[in-house]
């Protein structure tokens, strides 16, 4: 069920399928809602680190890929 609940998030946490966000409505019901998230990191890293990471990410209990990418910054746009 979709529907508009003008209120307050009140907590946001991960679970199995991606994060549970409480809120509260201006009614002062409590609504539970799920949401599918799935995380992604940016890093900055040397070679050597580079290695590492994708040593430390394979010992990780979740899955975790590694790829190359590039960002621009927000407000300069230069490529990072």
């Amino acid at each position: 069920m979709n529907r508009t609940v003008p209120g307050w998030l009140f907590d946001v946490y991960p679970d199995e399928r991606g994060v549970t966000l409480w809120l509260i409505a201006e009614t002062g019901e409590r609504v539970r809602c799920h949401a599918a998230f799935l995380p992604s990191f940016y890093l900055h890293l040397h070679e050597a680190d580079e290695r590492r990471a994708v040593a430390l990410g394979a010992k990780c209990p979740v899955a975790v890929s590694f790829a190359h990418d590039s960002q621009r910054e927000l407000f300069s746009n230069e490529v990072l």
